[in-house]
């Protein structure tokens, strides 16, 4: 079987249908779900990110404080120090 009979396709809520193969229309549920699904990742990806340079710059900021207090007591060179 190649797919290639009709199938009435119908949005039932709105007025909208059509008659394609079944092969289009199986390629387009695809395509659909594709969209729909890198949508939900790229926007996942997107708040963790933010999150992610969120507590990269509190971290630097504690680093920026953890040397400036050893510097402070001169318990370390500031050229030992991470950037």
């Amino acid at each position: 079987m190649l797919n290639r009979q009709f199938v009435h396709v119908s949005l039932f809520p709105l007025p909208y249908s059509a008659e394609m193969p079944m092969f289009v229309f199986a390629v387009l549920c695809f395509a659909l779900g594709l969209i729909i699904g890198s949508g939900f990742v790229g926007t996942k990806a997107s708040r963790l990110n933010r999150m992610l340079k969120k507590e990269h710059k509190h971290v630097m900021a504690l680093q920026n404080e953890i040397s400036a207090l050893h510097i402070e007591k001169g318990n370390l060179l500031p050229s030992a120090l991470p950037e």
